[in-house]
């Protein structure tokens, strides 16, 4: 005699307790949509350091051509700004340098100082994001193998 369980709608033999493949498709769709969803919050993301590194490359090429002009980087706090708008320190200005000045990818500005701290580095100023982990772990011109100076 073969005994099993009623379920609305089936039987399954009472000793059965294997999946079917419908139901095993069904938990593996659902495992992607949920890695899917919540991959980019869990990884720090080698995508945006990798946008991080190359915004931090065209802010040096933008520098470097505001510097071939004046003969200085913009000095002060403010020098990501004066790629955009002409300081009134800047006799042959030949910007704008940038369209714009866009934020990290982790939605933060980008910091920059000129001097800055860490001229042994071989920059005269510092270019930092403060990543996804703050001021704990920044992204900087002067710390990063992947930016040459």
């Amino acid at each position: 005699m073969h005994r099993s369980i009623h379920f609305p709608g089936r039987a399954v033999p009472a000793g059965r307790r294997a999946l079917t493949l419908i139901e095993l498709l069904c938990l593996v769709a659902i495992a992607a949509v949920v890695l899917i969803a919540i991959y980019p919050k869990l990884s720090h993301g080698q995508p945006r350091l990798t946008a991080t590194l190359t915004q931090m490359a065209v802010f040096k090429m933008q520098l470097s051509a505001f510097r071939d002009d004046n003969g200085f980087y913009p000095p002060g706090r403010n020098g990501l700004r004066d790629l955009i708008d002409r300081p009134p320190t800047a006799t042959n200005w030949h910007g704008p340098y940038a369209d714009g000045i866009p934020k990290d990818p982790w939605g933060q500005a980008y910091v920059y100082e000129c001097p800055g701290k860490h001229i042994p580095s071989g920059y005269p100023y510092d270019l930092v994001s403060m990543g996804p982990l703050g001021a704990s772990n920044p992204i900087a011109n002067w710390a990063n193998p992947g930016l040459p100076p």
